[in-house]
């Protein structure tokens, strides 16, 4: 764990490079890949993007940056652009 916690990778957005240890990087954008400090668009409302546990109680939705995503209601709320193409 701790030679994981040394690897270093940089933000999609800013291209600013951080150690995983610092908890800096905050998503994991669900269409480019890519992980991101800054640049959030925040979580899919979507009905594709919701992920639930066995019981049917939500468990995650899935995240994005600013550029995989068509519409940004709020800072932590967006439709990806697989979800606009479903509407």
């Amino acid at each position: 764990m701790d030679n994981f916690l040394r690897e270093s990778m940089h933000c999609g957005n800013c291209r600013q490079i951080f150690s995983l240890s610092s908890n800096e990087l905050k998503i994991h954008c669900n269409i480019c890949n890519q992980f991101f400090h800054c640049g959030i668009a925040g979580e899919c409302i979507g009905p594709d993007c919701l992920i639930k546990d066995t019981s049917g109680n939500l468990k995650h939705r899935a995240r994005y940056c600013n550029n995989c995503v068509s519409v940004i209601y709020n800072k932590e709320t967006c439709l990806c652009k697989n979800c606009k193409q479903i509407n």
